[in-house]
């Protein structure tokens, strides 16, 4: 590869006379080297990693007619053996992605990778480590299921979660959300909920389904990644029956649970309220909370009428002192019930 663009770059300076680089970096300087050949007007036309260093090739676009800097993206990008990116590269890049690090975007992401749909963007994570080979099943089960081919990508994470990316094409009706009058990723949660309905049957094990919003380059898969561990921290700390969630959902959650611990003890030692509830009470106010305070919703999700809900809602104040109809003691009484697990 690097010979033949080296071959490449000589002939089109005899022949054109264009200015035209060929340049060499460790892989740990190509971050920066790539900013700042950028920030001084250059542009990268294409770029191949190695074990031990990465190549590039850069032009000066002013210098370059717009027909000829065509041309020559066509002539280096032909590679009749290019193949998609080096999956083992992409998913150690993505497992450090999930285990709180912040490694650098592999370069094989940054040319061949081209998405033309947007990417719905999944986290699995089975509840019995002793089972094996889940990814395999996982990934047999799922692309029969959406009858996608290709197009789905499992990767695994670790022995007990993968990350599954779905093309939107293949969900009907994410796209519409605004159309339908649904909440903002409401089909995209249903079709998390789908996912774990499919594993629970067909694979017969339970495992938790996290969803992110859509994201339309593979670089945002690390942002994306990290908000769905997060998520998972946050369910598997405050909210351990859950079984399918998204990131947008429990925002307050992922924050207490990314708390080092003494602060989360300095903050639960000032919100002594959860003390004096009972299990009910702590019910109420958790579906209450889920429903944004709305009374109706509320009472319809705890299976109980209106005047019921009002009525312990009333309690709850005399307990407390604090109304749970009212935002701020409401976030309150959230957050004391949050921190209080944490004793």
């Amino acid at each position: 590869m690097i010979a033949r663009w080296r071959r490449e770059i000589e002939r089109i300076r005899q022949t054109t006379s264009l200015p035209i680089e060929l340049v060499r970096c460790s892989p740990s300087e190509w971050e920066a080297e790539r900013q700042q050949y950028e920030r001084a007007g250059g542009k990268i036309v294409i770029s191949e990693v190695t074990k031990a260093e990465v190549w590039f090739v850069g032009v000066s676009p002013e210098a370059w007619p717009k027909p000829a800097l065509a041309l020559l993206n066509l002539l280096l990008h032909h590679e009749p053996d290019q193949a998609e990116p080096d999956k083992e590269s992409v998913q150690a890049w993505l497992k450090a992605c999930y285990m709180g690090q912040t490694p650098a975007v592999p370069i094989q992401l940054q040319t061949p990778w081209n998405w033309v749909d947007e990417r719905a963007c999944f986290l699995l994570e089975r509840t019995m480590p002793e089972r094996s080979g889940h990814a395999a099943a996982w990934l047999a089960l799922l692309t029969d299921f959406f009858d996608a081919g290709q197009k789905l990508e499992l990767y695994p994470l670790t022995d007990t979660a993968a990350l599954l990316l779905l093309p939107l094409s293949l969900l009907s009706e994410v796209r519409t959300d605004t159309d339908t009058g649904e909440p903002p990723g409401q089909s995209l949660l249903e079709w998390a909920a789908g996912i774990h309905d499919l594993i629970s049957t067909e694979a017969m094990e339970n495992a938790r389904v996290f969803v992110a919003p859509p994201i339309g380059q593979p670089e945002q898969l690390a942002a994306a990644l990290r908000e769905l561990a997060s998520l998972s921290r946050a369910v598997k700390r405050f909210l351990p029956k859950t079984m399918v969630a998204a990131t947008w959902q429990y925002r307050l959650e992922m924050w207490a649970a990314e708390l080092p611990d003494q602060a989360a003890m300095m903050i639960s030692q000032t919100l002594p309220w959860s003390m004096r509830l009972s299990a009910e009470q702590r019910e109420t106010l958790a579906a209450l909370c889920s429903h944004n305070l709305n009374i109706s919703e509320t009472a319809r999700a705890l299976y109980i009428h209106r005047n019921t809900l009002l009525y312990r809602l009333d309690k709850l104040k005399e307990t407390t002192g604090l109304d749970p109809r009212q935002f701020s003691d409401a976030l309150l009484l959230r957050l004391a019930l949050l921190f209080s697990q944490n004793r």
